[in-house]
């Protein structure tokens, strides 16, 4: 199962980036590696829907764009981080890869909702122990 598809990813990156993460031949020959593509959007997707699998057994569908964004970014870094080229990762690839781990880890303990609002939990209710209030008692009398 895969959020995006091949096509869907280079359209979201633009052909340039695609070139760059994943062309293959020499200059004004280069064709895309489908197959590289393909392996990255797997793993994005599986790193997507195992770490939201507690609270969404089923991701929905059409997915939200929130969780398209996350799948490519995390792609995105896939594919830099296995041409084996260091220099590749660059410091917003990473970034952004970064960012998409926090929010997955925000939605899946309920801090973001899938749909990208910040509502997604209430807050846990405030307890305050102490002494019974007085108030009536000191008021008896005075209240009709």
């Amino acid at each position: 199962m895969s959020l995006l598809t091949v096509d869907a990813y280079v359209a979201r990156i633009g052909p340039t980036e695609a070139d760059n993460v994943a062309g293959s031949g020499p200059r004004g020959e280069r064709e895309l590696d489908t197959v590289k593509i393909e392996g990255a959007l797997s793993f994005g997707a599986s790193l997507v829907s195992g770490r939201l699998a507690a609270r969404f057994p089923v991701l929905p569908s059409p997915a939200p764009e929130i969780l398209l964004g996350i799948h490519q970014d995390i792609a995105t870094y896939r594919l830099r981080y296995k041409t084996g080229d260091q220099s590749g990762v660059q410091d917003e690839t990473y970034k952004r890869y970064q960012a998409a781990l926090k929010l997955l880890d925000q939605i899946a303990d309920g801090d973001l909702t899938i749909d990208g609002s910040a509502a997604g939990r209430a807050p846990d209710p405030v307890v305050v122990r102490g002494e019974p209030v007085r108030a009536p008692q000191i008021l008896t009398g005075w209240l009709t």
